[in-house]
């Protein structure tokens, strides 16, 4: 293969992996918030609860994302593998 379908296949399955992590993250805390809070909490408190949620679940992924990312870069070079976009400067 060459460095183009290279670089396609990293970003399919990049995005993959971010979309993986942040449904991940946000299941996780949902399912904690859920077991905290109780059934007699407001549409207020869940409405807050899943705004924090989600922020915390993108910001969390994209964190992970980023240092898995790095990993990869220091364990495998990427630049024989990968068109000259997707490499860091």
């Amino acid at each position: 293969m060459n460095k183009t379908v290279n670089t396609i296949l990293f970003m399919v399955a990049a995005t993959l992996l971010n979309l993986i992590l942040i449904s991940l993250i946000f299941l996780v805390l949902i399912y904690l918030f859920s077991q905290i809070l109780s059934e007699e909490s407001g549409t207020h408190v869940v409405t807050i609860t899943y705004l924090f949620s989600i922020f915390v679940a993108v910001g969390g992924g994209f964190f992970l994302y980023h240092k898995i990312i790095g990993w990869i870069n220091k364990k495998w070079p990427m630049d024989r593998y990968l068109h000259s976009r997707v490499r860091e400067k």
